[in-house]
């Protein structure tokens, strides 16, 4: 019982790993009812076995219980008897992402601000790591429509992270997440007019297009990397049609680099027989 590896631990963790939500819940539960009796010697553990079961609610889409159970796991970190710095920050990062998913901007907004203040304390107000989670803060917050205050994070987070790039000139590159909470307008490829669907596979069809901007936002290059090469055309047309809002760093607008993507469904279509129809 010393540890997550453990059994039924160990089992449970594997079959997470391979998505098998069904196999792994009841080893989670066997091992909650086993760490539940002893809490504060083996809090690591077992606010990792709620953390399995919070994933294990997601994927049967009960999100109130994952949120009761990530809280929980949280709970647990916190009243630890030599709390670790990094689990209570895992966990605040786990409910992040939670209320992030489900569009809870506001909820997700103070996970996000003590994340912040306890990487500052560890690590410094311009470690990189507070840059990161600052650039998150500033897209939750824009997304909250809280703009005036999210310019002033942002401006923060450019300054810590990309400072150094903007003086030299050179292209910003932005993580996906970043770079998709920042796009303006963002066309959606024009599938159903290929020329020969019949290239197209069944299912579902994920493209990549790595893309740069000038200082203004607008993409200027953009060049599928991966995905069907049969989409390649229109993937990339679609991606030259966006626009994102401007990254300034120290007052001064840069260009940037990341990526757009984008998914269709291919499937057949009784009115052209033989033939592959998409549905973006």
């Amino acid at each position: 019982m010393c540890c997550w590896r453990a059994a039924p631990g160990n089992l449970a963790a594997i079959y997470m790993a391979k998505w098998r939500w069904k196999d792994a819940e009841p080893l989670l539960k066997r091992a909650l009812l086993i760490y539940e009796k002893h809490p504060a010697s083996n809090a690591s553990v077992l606010a990792k076995v709620l953390d399995g079961l919070a994933e294990v609610g997601l994927s049967k889409n009960e999100h109130k219980n994952a949120e009761e159970l990530y809280l929980r796991a949280l709970s647990v970190r916190e009243k630890a008897p030599s709390w670790d710095h990094e689990e209570i920050v895992h966990s605040l990062n786990n409910l992040a992402e939670f209320y992030l998913r489900q569009k809870q901007y506001a909820q997700a907004k103070p996970m996000l601000q003590r994340m912040i203040k306890m990487k500052e304390q560890k690590l410094g107000e311009k470690d990189a790591q507070v840059g990161r989670l600052l650039e998150r803060m500033a897209c939750v917050m824009y997304r909250n429509n809280e703009k005036a205050e999210a310019d002033e994070v942002e401006a923060r987070a450019n300054h810590i992270l990309y400072s150094d790039l903007a003086a030299a000139g050179k292209v910003v590159s932005l993580p996906l997440a970043i770079f998709s909470c920042k796009l303006l307008n963002n066309p959606r490829p024009d599938f159903a007019r290929l020329a020969d669907h019949r290239r197209l596979p069944l299912g579902i069809n994920t493209m990549e297009v790595a893309v740069e901007t000038d200082e203004a936002g607008n993409v200027i290059v953009a060049r599928l990397t991966s995905g069907n090469p049969a989409l390649k055309a229109v993937a990339e047309k679609a991606a030259l049609g966006a626009k994102l809002r401007p990254t300034i760093v120290d007052g001064r607008a840069v260009r940037v680099e990341g990526a757009i993507r984008s998914m269709s469904r291919a499937e057949l279509r009784m009115t052209a027989p033989g033939r592959l129809s998409d549905f973006p």
